[in-house]
């Protein structure tokens, strides 16, 4: 329980919240390791930049609009009126 609050998804190996930066370090490990790899390049890529593709993506396929709203609303995505 933290701030009175639990069942949160996912803890970090302290069983605490996991918070935005711990996410942008993943990210950032995971790209660094796969760019060590191999030749062609992964850009930088963090969970703000996969939270608004997955938005632009849904609403672009044809979502309904309702639930598009929805997701704008959850996510603060401000592209979403601009696309339906």
């Amino acid at each position: 329980m933290i701030d009175g609050k639990c069942g949160f998804l996912y803890l970090d190996k302290n069983d605490m919240s996991m918070v935005a930066l711990h996410w942008e370090k993943y990210f950032q490990h995971i790209c660094e390791k796969y760019n060590s790899i191999y030749k062609v390049q992964m850009p930088k890529v963090t969970p703000h930049v996969c939270r608004h593709t997955f938005c632009y993506n849904m609403a672009k396929s044809g979502m309904n609009p309702r639930a598009c709203l929805k997701i704008k609303y959850c996510t603060k995505h401000m592209l979403l009126p601009q696309i339906l």
